[in-house]
């Protein structure tokens, strides 16, 4: 597209559409001077961030200057257009424009799959403020394109790639800070606030049909962390046992202290759980629910009240199930009511210290990573002066933490289900401070510190609450041992 003729003058190729899908290329020249602020010398238009040597990347001034000069001038550019007939008018290709609410999601995810795979320019484009008012709480911008970078599936959930030319966003409850403003999105979110779609393929593509309804329900089981292990036949009978509804957005599905009726699990849609703050009327969003999520399960386990409140936060379609049908059928599991356990217990120590909503991939990503193991009553986890490679949640049982004075020992602390320790030492390389052992017979998920410190450079909700737990435990045992 630009050609440098190495004396300053650049040759820029631009297409211009005749019609019935064909274009004819016309070539602009212009000199490198960039138009600049008087104030500060900056480029007045488009710029890039300067790297290390403080120099920017020049190419998109030089090719918005090209475009400029065969548009007729940069306050024509300012006035405006069509995304699509400019990606056209880049490429020489043609643009196909989707309306995301009039496709089914099937065949929206395998289009930005085939436009991933073939490396087509697409963009996207948001709703405006007054369709979808959770925009300003995602921090998205209202009717803004976005350069679409791929898709692709990680574990059984769908993720969308984008870059916002605007700034860094603060959208995408996986967002993955970059300087280019390139973070992730959930695919319920980008379905939800996304209105827009053009694809600018070499070929006019087309659109597949939608699949068989009967293959929803079962996607949505094979993405369940629940029922994902279960095979095709076992799957294929509980599906039979689902309903499915839809659920307007803000709107509560249940409220804390209400009788359990249903188990859901999520098609498409984002939900959001919420919790009373002791001795305030307000609620805090500890949790955030997207497509393939459960929620509801506990009380069923339990046979208890709801404990929280879940309102939608988009539409929502759900599948749910009687709570009889469930109870009879998990009754039957114990190893699935354990993975419905551990993962909970989890997601409670999470929300107890992240100011953050909890998204399903921070939890599955850390279980996937932690490895079970049984202690006996008495059972010493770890000594004083260990090297400490690991961290542990309570997954069952009690620990308890002491340090030795000769034969004497003093308790610095009993911790129970749901608790993590360990994590001090390991986050600072350091040995370990004190001893820990099972006063109960007890189940600890074992985190690899190598491995989590992977997962908290993505997850960076994970690794503040590690690093304050941290800085907690070490005040509170220098308390106890005292000066040397």
């Amino acid at each position: 597209m630009i050609h440098s003729n190495g004396d300053g003058i650049y040759d820029i190729a631009f297409y211009r559409r005749l019609g019935d899908g064909k274009f004819q290329p016309e070539t602009v020249r212009i000199d490198g001077k960039i138009p600049v602020t008087a104030k500060d010398g900056h480029p007045i238009y488009v710029r890039t961030l300067p790297d290390v040597r403080g120099q920017m990347e020049i190419w998109p001034m030089i090719a918005e200057k090209a475009f400029a000069a065969w548009k007729g001038g940069y306050h024509i550019m300012g006035e405006g257009g069509a995304v699509e007939d400019t990606l056209e008018e880049l490429t020489g290709k043609p643009t196909r424009m989707l309306y995301v609410s009039e496709h089914h999601p099937e065949v929206l995810w395998k289009m930005l799959a085939l436009a991933t795979r073939e490396k087509w320019p697409t963009t996207v484009c948001t709703w405006g403020r007054v369709e979808r008012p959770g925009l300003d709480e995602l921090g998205m911008h209202p009717n803004h394109i976005h350069i679409f970078l791929g898709v692709h599936a990680l574990r059984g959930r769908r993720i969308v790639w984008l870059r916002d030319p605007f700034d860094k966003p603060t959208c995408g409850k996986l967002n993955l800070p970059d300087p280019d403003g390139v973070f992730t999105l959930s695919w319920e979110n980008f379905l939800a606030y996304f209105g827009e779609i053009h694809i600018n393929g070499r070929q006019i593509f087309e659109i597949p049909s939608p699949p068989h309804p009967s293959v929803t329900i079962m996607r949505a089981l094979e993405r369940s962390y629940v029922f994902h292990a279960l095979d095709l036949k076992t799957r294929r009978t509980l599906a039979r046992d689902f309903k499915r509804a839809r659920i307007p957005a803000n709107e509560y599905i249940f409220t804390a202290g209400s009788a359990p009726d249903f188990y859901y699990l999520i098609q498409s849609g984002a939900a959001g759980v919420e919790v009373r703050v002791k001795g305030s009327a307000r609620k805090r969003r500890v949790a955030v629910l997207n497509a393939g999520d459960q929620f509801g399960e506990m009380a069923l386990i339990n046979n208890s009240p709801r404990a929280a409140d879940v309102k939608t936060i988009t539409p929502l379609v759900v599948y749910k199930m009687a709570a009889k049908k469930f109870q009879k059928w998990i009754s039957s599991r114990p190893d699935m009511v354990s993975r419905i356990r551990r993962r909970f217990e989890l997601q409670l120590w999470m929300q107890k210290w992240s100011k953050r909503p909890i998204t399903s991939m921070s939890l599955d990503m850390l279980l996937a990573a932690g490895k079970e193991k049984l202690y006996r009553k008495g059972e010493i986890v770890f000594r004083r002066g260990d090297v400490a490679d690991s961290f542990y949640v309570i997954l069952d049982g009690r620990i308890e933490v002491f340090t030795k004075a000769g034969q004497s020992l003093k308790r610095i602390k009993i911790l129970h289900s749901g608790d993590i320790f360990g994590e001090g030492a390991a986050l600072k390389r350091m040995p370990r401070s004190a001893w820990v052992r099972a006063v109960a017979p007890s189940k600890l998920l074992r985190l690899d510190i190598g491995v989590a410190e992977n997962l908290m450079e993505s997850f960076e909700v994970v690794q503040r609450q590690l690093e304050f737990i941290a800085r907690r435990r070490f005040r509170r045992l220098k308390k106890v041992r005292g000066p040397h």
